[in-house]
């Protein structure tokens, strides 16, 4: 594998131990498919490949712009994320699937109900948070599968208050099975 490079650690400090208990029954199984919204240099998305989806047959869609973060605390800034993701994940290109462009308009058109797992992560802001979230419930994530949403409890409001409509409109079809920094929910049968 080629040496990896990262601008940001968004992710350990928060994800590792959570998220190897939660995607336990995922681990190394045949045909797991992950949608990741929003993967910025791909540090997650490493993570997933190396610990999760290893078996050949099982898959990663992200859904990014490429462009970095457009709210005000993290001005879009980062020139070259696209090119450190393709770097860090090159490795796993047969299995990964890759779109750019808005998820607004991407998530939509992917399979109906075919993720075992939805990690939210995409635009900070709480419409395009709520739009994330509905579109990872409603469309994209298996019945019975997980859905993950980050920076729950980061302190940057209009994410917090996405997250929680999300959770408001669908309290009908999710158990919240873990609430913390991140927010993880199981889409029910």
């Amino acid at each position: 594998m080629t040496d990896t490079y990262f601008t940001q650690d968004w992710f350990n400090h928060n994800s590792r131990g959570l998220w190897s208990t939660m995607l336990r029954p995922y681990r190394g199984k045949p045909n797991v498919k992950v949608l990741e919204i929003g993967c910025f240099e791909g540090r997650a998305s490493l993570w997933l490949m190396l610990n999760i989806l290893f078996h050949p047959s099982s898959t990663l869609t992200v859904v990014d712009t490429f462009t970095g973060e457009t709210q005000a605390s993290y001005p879009a800034d980062y020139p070259g994320i696209e090119a450190i993701f393709d770097r860090n994940l090159a490795a796993f290109t047969k299995q990964i699937k890759k779109y750019k462009g808005f998820s607004a308009d991407i998530v939509p058109t992917l399979p109906k109900q075919s993720y075992d797992f939805v990690y939210v992560d995409g635009c900070h802001e709480k419409e395009e948070v709520y739009t994330d979230g509905m579109n990872a419930i409603l469309h994209a994530v298996k019945k019975g599968g997980l859905v993950c949403f980050d920076d729950y409890q980061s302190g940057y409001e209009p994410t917090y208050l996405g997250i929680s409509k999300v959770l408001e409109d669908c309290q009908d079809k999710i158990e919240v099975i873990n609430v913390g920094y991140q927010v993880w929910c199981k889409v029910l049968p």
